[in-house]
């Protein structure tokens, strides 16, 4: 009887040992899901502040996260256009997620440690044809 009890409460505690394990070890999939999930650099799309300032980093405010903007010119947002700003190249290496500098104006950001960074060619922002 003792022996049988013995036997039963190492099968279970080698199946309990087994599923702390593997609950353990999945939980390190949820712990840093944002960090690392996406690229540096990272294009913003930025709107105007107050219009009599339009090209100002203190001015232009940073909206969400968005894909490359066209190279050259004739685009809506274009990087050879040459009036308003509406998308900006960030480096966002020190981020933990794209998130953490929306709705902080570029001067912001660069405080934060989120500069911007230029591409080949450029000089990381991509401007209206209007």
């Amino acid at each position: 009887m003792i022996t049988k009890t013995t036997n039963f409460i190492k099968q279970y505690f080698f199946m309990l040992a087994l599923a702390a394990t593997f609950v353990g070890f999945s939980a390190f999939k949820y712990t840093n899901k944002d960090k690392g999930t996406f690229e540096s650099p990272q294009w913003y799309t930025v709107t105007v502040d107050n219009p009599s300032l339009p090209q100002d980093i203190s001015n232009l405010r940073i909206i969400n996260a968005a894909d490359e903007p066209e190279e050259g010119t004739g685009d809506f947002c274009a990087t050879d256009n040459s009036l308003d700003t509406c998308m900006v190249r960030i480096n966002t290496e020190n981020l933990s997620g794209p998130s953490d500098i929306e709705n902080l104006t570029i001067q912001q950001a660069q405080s934060a440690g989120a500069p911007v960074l230029p591409q080949a060619g450029g000089d990381g922002y991509a401007r209206s044809i209007e």
